[in-house]
């Protein structure tokens, strides 16, 4: 073989040789680039799978508050409905509530019970808002409002001239408790009064609450004259109204968790659909008219979960008390 072909096949091999070496080089780069993306992408992995674990421990941490805070809720729901009176019926009078939160706990609240032998007292409630923050006050308002001798109930009944002077001291009293333009306190509006057993009179203080209506001989009365909520102004001229009551007249009240229940293809449920449905069952005991009242707005609501707390309550008129009752219906406060 001569130098020539031994140069040429030199030449070949050199040539092939750098193309491998280039093409190995390139192949190295883009080894190396492939390198790169995996390591970024290990480093993206372990950041979301950081993620992944961070957020798994912060939804751990989420689902221990929510049920620790579910379970306090509960409780406190429980409290809160011990709170309400048991229904009454006796030979003069009869009362009946029905209590709805839009949450675990109410803003609302209502209570009834005997001031003395023969006096009936009641109120009802209606915090701003719904929820824990209005419950609070709730509750603080029932605190203050209790028939015990000690209470404001107890002590304007038997220091005031008259029943309306009464109903007027106790709402002035928790206004004075309640109003403070220095903080956040929550106002309410209310209803509060009495319904003396023996001369048949019905006395109260309305408070920017709905006002109560009267069904007397068929018909229903709405009565009432409006006025401020409780702790949104420092003096706000509480006013009482009196009317007579007669044996089978029934007194009812509510809050607008009620009226103010709103269907999206019938709208509000309404005071006039309440009264008229109240009216077609004036001969029904209180119990029986409140679970009509009750079913026929779970319908219109399609359920039981309300955008507002809903509470009513019926007080029927029977017959005047005698002194030989006076000391058994006393009996029912405590």
């Amino acid at each position: 073989m001569d130098a020539d072909v031994l140069n040429r096949a030199y030449e070949r091999e050199k040539a092939r040789r750098k193309k491998a070496e280039a093409l190995l080089e390139e192949k190295s780069r883009e080894l190396y680039l492939s390198y790169e993306k995996l390591q970024e992408s290990h480093e993206q992995l372990q950041q979301t799978l950081d993620e992944h674990n961070r957020q798994t421990e912060e939804m751990t941490r989420l689902v221990t508050t929510y049920t620790t805070v579910k379970d306090d809720l509960e409780i406190a729901a429980s409290l809160q409905a011990d709170l309400l009176p048991d229904p009454v019926d006796t030979t003069t009078h009869a009362a009946h509530g029905y209590f709805q939160p839009a949450q675990f706990i109410a803003g609302d609240a209502y209570d009834y019970f005997m001031l003395s032998e023969s006096v009936f007292a009641f109120y009802i409630i209606d915090v701003e808002g719904h929820g824990a923050a209005s419950a609070m006050t709730s509750f603080a308002v029932h605190s203050q409002l209790t028939p015990k001798l000690d209470g404001i109930c107890s002590r304007n009944l038997h220091t005031c001239n008259n029943h309306a002077d009464a109903v007027i001291a106790t709402v002035n009293d928790l206004n004075n408790n309640f109003y403070n333009p220095d903080s956040k306190n929550k106002y309410f509006t209310m209803l509060y009064g009495m319904l003396d057993l023996q001369a048949g009179k019905l006395t109260w203080c309305q408070a920017g609450h709905p006002a109560l209506t009267l069904y007397s001989e068929g018909k229903p009365i709405e009565l009432g004259c409006g006025g401020f909520p409780v702790g949104i102004l420092e003096e706000p001229g509480f006013e009482a109204a009196e009317c007579d009551i007669k044996p089978g007249d029934r007194v009812a009240i509510y809050s607008d968790g009620i009226t103010e229940c709103y269907n999206e293809n019938k709208g509000f449920f309404g005071k006039d659909r309440l009264i008229d449905i109240l009216l077609q069952n004036r001969s029904s005991e209180a119990y029986q008219s409140i679970a009509t009242v009750r079913d026929e707005l779970l319908a219109w609501n399609a359920g039981d979960e309300f955008n507002d707390d809903v509470t009513l309550l019926l007080i029927d008129y029977k017959k005047p008390v005698d002194q030989a009752e006076w000391n058994s219906v006393a009996t029912l406060s405590l």
